[in-house]
């Protein structure tokens, strides 16, 4: 989360037990141990999407070749961190 957004972590954080997590079923949804859904820190990779749509390969893998240029390039390369805790996560819950 960056620091702009920071300032609306608390509101956010209750908006989304109120509004998303609230409104769906106990036997639909998992509670981490602290109680947090932290929905409003999942990155966005913005334009790494549709390059990794258009390669129909994984972000991570994107290259040069695939259009990626910059620091588009080095985001691509570090998503592979962010996917792997995401499938961790996902391991762990079930």
């Amino acid at each position: 989360m960056t620091a702009g957004w920071r300032i609306y972590k608390d509101r956010l954080e209750a908006a989304i037990a109120t509004n998303i997590v609230g409104k769906i079923p106990d036997d639909q949804t998992f509670t981490w141990d602290d109680g947090n859904h932290l929905l409003g820190q999942i990155p966005n990779l913005h334009s790494l999407v549709p390059y990794s749509q258009e390669a129909r390969k994984p972000i991570f893998d994107c290259t040069g070749k695939d259009g990626l240029r910059g620091a588009h390039q080095t985001k691509a390369k570090e998503s592979i961190d962010l996917f792997d805790d995401i499938v961790a996560a996902i391991e762990n819950v079930l």
